[in-house]
């Protein structure tokens, strides 16, 4: 059986263009070797359904063997990459679809069954928080059908499962927004958003996802936990507070409420280019109000950017333009402003008009699409982000790319890497590195490259994760302490992902 592994698929925009400017510094032209698909062994696999009818209502479950699969790994390289040479893996024994009418039989159900539970949103997690523990029995609790909208005022009461693009429709309907926008906000749930701290592409105008959040409902082992639907409180641990970042740990989130925003009236778009990485980071350091998004990539991934999409005379302006102010090397940044103009000078930057940043903008939740393309002809793209003070900023950026050539010189294999600067902080902001390695040996690389860059976080006293979370491949990097702190909340029935 061939089951898709890949997300994005159904994007339609065509990345050929950056494709053959990466093939290029690669210095290789490759055909296909990979259909994205993962080949499963039906008869590795059994289920019976006869043993989930006793626990569960009927219509709630499923133990088809594509669903169980699909619902035991996320989006993560290790993942994609072990599916791809077709590694083994454990999956869960079924998968069930509670509704609000059947979520206490639902938890009986399952503290019945013996099995433990691992929550399922959109299945976007790149930290293998749906890696399991080996030889225990699982069951996944998929949060599709919670999935209810309810708009009071100027907040919304919303089910976990709701994907972003069903809410911001709803809300736009009645000229609101959500305001949370990560680059999965076509795959992704509420409820993922809470439970891994996500922050969304609009961050700099309307905060991370614990901004926006009034109260949680949830069950768990022992039963319902809720919030007033207030202001603010002040008495006792709000459940809102457990579960942001709880990654499915301490119980189920059911439903949510938000705050909701106005839409904007208008919004104005700006690019500019500096000299280095590091003019534009002291540009920004220095700004005195972060527009609703800014996007600040360095010079390799400047270079991808304007490189490709094949030659014109209007290109050839542009880049003769950008050489003749000095930048033609440099690094570009994008903006985006809701409802107030960009003004025409940046400190240190080159204003180049607004197509950059309209393009970005449009295509901003298609990039799943050119990481397929690369996967699908044998490259290993991958992407961690953390979050810096300003007066480290330009020593992790450097650090970090030199520590990325150092393994790829010390194991042989190709790479390149590249990094951009988005969440916007008073004191900092989040940056982002992807690489793309192309090895015969490439889960050991993979592996290599994603040890030394969190070490190196860790050295120049980053974070582990701007707004990803810690799932299983963090939690060696995370302090003891810090690990028994939220250790104290775990529910064991909510324990089915390995946690080590």
């Amino acid at each position: 059986m061939l089951i898709p592994v890949l997300y994005g698929e159904d994007i339609s925009r065509d990345f050929s263009p950056e494709f053959k400017v990466i093939e290029n510094m690669f210095e290789v032209h490759t055909n296909v070797v990979w259909d994205g698909n993962r080949n499963i062994d039906e008869n590795m696999y059994s289920g019976s359904e006869t043993d989930l009818k006793r626990f569960f209502p009927e219509g709630s479950f499923s133990i088809d063997i594509k669903s169980r699969f699909l619902h035991s790994i996320g989006k993560s390289s290790p993942e994609i990459l072990e599916s791809r040479y077709n590694a083994s893996m454990p999956i869960v024994e079924g998968v069930v679809y509670p509704e609000y009418n059947n979520l206490n039989s639902i938890m009986d159900g399952i503290k019945n069954s013996g099995l433990k539970a691992l929550v399922f949103g959109g299945g976007t997690n790149v930290t293998g928080c749906f890696r399991l523990k080996p030889g225990s029995g699982v069951i996944a609790i998929d949060t599709s059908r919670l999935n209810s909208i309810s708009l009071k005022g100027n907040t919304v009461t919303v089910g976990s499962g709701t994907y972003g693009p069903e809410l911001e429709k709803t809300l736009n309907s009645h000229g609101y927004t959500c305001g949370n926008f990560p680059e999965s906000f076509n795959y992704s749930t509420v409820g993922g958003w809470i439970g891994t701290l996500e922050n969304g592409q609009e961050s700099n105008q309307y905060g991370g996802i614990e901004n926006a959040i009034i109260s949680v409902r949830a069950i768990t082992s022992q039963g319902e936990i809720d919030d007033r639907i207030v202001p603010r409180e002040s008495s006792g641990f709000p459940a809102k507070s457990a579960f942001l970042g709880s990654e499915g740990k301490y119980g189920l989130i059911v439903e949510a409420t938000l705050k909701t925003f106005r839409q904007p009236a208008k919004r104005f778009f700006k690019s500019y280019f500096f000299k280095s990485f590091n003019d534009g980071i002291e540009a920004i350091r220095t700004m005195d109000r972060f527009p609703t998004i800014l996007r600040l990539s360095d010079e390799t991934e400047t270079s991808i950017a304007i490189s490709s999409g094949g030659d014109s005379s209007l290109k050839r302006l542009f880049l003769n333009y950008l050489k003749m102010r000095g930048v033609g090397k440099g690094a570009m940044m994008i903006g985006v402003n809701n409802n107030s103009q960009f003004p025409d000078k940046i400190s240190g930057g080159i204003s180049a008009g607004s197509f950059a940043a309209r393009q970005w903008f449009r295509e901003r939740y298609t990039r799943p699409a050119m990481a397929n393309i690369l996967w699908k002809h044998g490259y290993v793209p991958d992407t961690l982000e953390t979050s810096a003070m300003w007066d480290v900023m330009p020593a992790l950026h450097e650090s970090t790319i030199q520590k990325f050539h150092s393994i790829e010189k010390e194991r042989g294999f190709k790479g390149i890497i590249m990094a951009h600067l988005s969440h916007m902080y008073e004191t900092g902001a989040c940056i982002y590195f992807t690489f793309i390695i192309r090895s015969e040996n490439a889960m050991e690389d993979l592996s290599a490259v994603r040890e030394s860059i969190m070490n190196n976080f860790i050295k120049m006293g980053a974070a582990l994760s701007d707004h990803h979370g810690m799932g299983t491949y963090l939690k060696k990097y995370q302090h003891p302490n810090k690990i028994r702190m939220q250790s104290l909340l775990d529910d064991n029935l909510f324990s089915g992902w390995k946690n080590e």
